[in-house]
This record gives structure tokens, C-alpha cells and sequence, in this order.
């Protein structure tokens, strides 16, 4: 059902998995008007609950904002096109590379840009939770991150332990990607105290995990987030919408949204 003042949606990647659950999420809180859906052209999967085109451009100037569940590839493309008209928008695209970030940057100059690559709040809690036990723990204390999912996951390791990784180095004063040791092979030798390893896990129909490990002399502290349902990146990317719409020309992240 659709309420008064609803706020107007378009869905990049609406047939996706993540795309359906934002689409049946808005319908159903009254508080969203889902005014159409991009999917590739040769896409033939079965067909969202609202008009899907292959283009941005043709729906874009309907909604007040656009949510981006795609590649990166595809994020950068639609970050353009929101960007020549000033159009808010959320991108929750995991794997975005240098080449992508600085599309998405060049269009925030026009825009206001949403961008986090997991938008659970919890997780959100989960980082900021990692930096302050990195910071507070202090020397002697290993650090690594384990991360799985779905088999069917393109990135690795995921978005979401790269951004905790981050915010943990810059808690420790560390140099990131540099201290990144992904996976151990063979005879590497004893673990260099400043180094931070992430192991990725790939496997079934698991929807995400991220466990945070700092072990110690005689002691461990883990922190760990698992996901049960996408209905939370949904719930998040959807808040994320009504709180970009209104926004001055920039990037803006989930740590923005807790400060609003």
C-alpha cells in the first residue's frame, strides 16, 4: 500500500535477489512508491513487480531517489547518468574498484551518493566496534577476519571485511592494503605482529558472515555478525533512501547516517 508523500524509488538490479527484497520491503511499508526497475537487456529471469527498462535514463527523472543493487560496472554507469541531473542515490554494489569509485566520485560532486557495501546496521555496529577494540586493545593482540558466503558471490574478499580492515588500520596506525595477508600458504613463517590477515569462505547459500578475531597472549576476543535474512540490507538500503534525498552534493556513508 502506498501512503501520502510516498517516497519514489527506482530499483537498478530489480530481478536480482537483493532488488526483489527492496522492491516486496517498500511495497509493503506504504512508505515507498516503486516507480520502476532497471535490468540488463538480455535479462530473463522472471519479471519484477514493476516496469523494468534497460536504461536508467528512461525512468530516472520519475523517482527522487535510485537504489543500485548491480555490478560495478554498472553502478559506475548509473552514477553517471544520477550525476548529470543532481540525482540522489543509493549504491549497495559490493567489489567497486578504483576505476569505479572515481565515476562514483565525479558524480558526487552533482549528487548526493549513498555508498556502503553492506547495508545491514548492524554491521555498521559490528565496524565501529572493530576499531574501538583495535584501538583500545592496543599492541600484543593478532588480528583476523574470517568472511563467508554464498557460492555465488563474483568479489572476494567481501566488501564488507575490506571496509572493517580499513577502519582497523586506521585505528593501529597501520598502512592499508599493505598489512593485508590474504590466506596462508606453505612455510610463511611466524605472523609479523603488524599484519592482518582476511580468509574468505565460499560455500552453499550462506547470506554473510564476518567474524572479527583478536588473539592475545593466553586470551581471544572474537566479534561476530551473521546475516539470517537480506531483508536487513533491504530495511538499510531503504533508510539509506530517505536519508539521502535533501542532501548537499557529496559521498556519504553509513557512519553519516548515524550522525544525522
Amino acid at each position: 500500500m502506498k501512503t501520502e508523500g510516498a517516497v519514489r524509488i527506482v530499483v537498478c538490479g530489480a530481478g536480482g535477489k537483493m532488488g526483489r527484497r527492496i522492491i516486496e520491503i517498500a511495497r509493503l511499508s506504504g512508505e515507498f512508491e516503486v516507480v520502476g526497475g532497471v535490468e540488463a537487456k538480455d535479462y530473463k529471469g522472471e519479471p519484477p513487480p514493476c516496469e523494468i527498462v534497460d536504461d536508467l535514463s528512461r525512468v530516472v527523472e520519475r523517482c527522487q531517489v535510485v537504489i543500485e543493487f548491480t555490478s560495478p560496472e554498472a553502478s559506475a554507469m548509473h552514477a553517471k547518468i544520477c550525476g548529470r541531473i543532481g540525482k540522489p542515490m543509493v549504491i549497495g554494489t559490493t567489489g567497486l574498484g578504483s576505476l569505479e569509485m572515481k565515476e562514483i566520485e565525479t558524480a558526487g560532486k552533482s549528487s548526493p551518493i549513498f555508498v556502503s557495501p553492506n547495508m545491514s546496521w548492524g554491521v555498521k555496529i559490528l565496524t565501529e566496534a572493530s576499531r574501538m577494540l583495535a584501538a583500545k586493545l592496543g599492541d600484543g593482540y593478532d588480528i583476523e577476519i574470517v568472511e563467508k558466503h554464498h557460492r555465488e558471490k563474483k568479489d572476494s574478499p567481501s566488501g564488507t571485511a575490506l571496509g572493517i580492515a580499513e577502519v582497523i588500520c586506521e585505528a593501529k596506525g597501520w598502512s592499508f592494503p599493505d598489512v593485508l595477508k590474504h590466506g596462508r600458504e606453505g612455510k610463511v613463517g611466524a605472523r609479523p605482529a603488524s599484519e592482518l590477515g582476511i580468509h574468505a569462505v565460499r560455500g552453499g547459500t550462506i547470506v554473510g558472515e564476518h567474524e572479527i578475531i583478536f588473539a592475545g597472549k593466553g586470551e581471544r576476543i572474537t566479534v561476530c555478525h551473521k546475516v539470517e535474512s537480506r531483508d536487513c540490507f533491504a530495511a538499510g538500503a531503504l533508510k539509506a533512501a530517505k536519508f539521502i534525498i535533501g542532501r548537499r552534493p557529496g559521498r556519504y556513508t553509513m557512519r553519516d547516517m548515524e550522525q544525522a
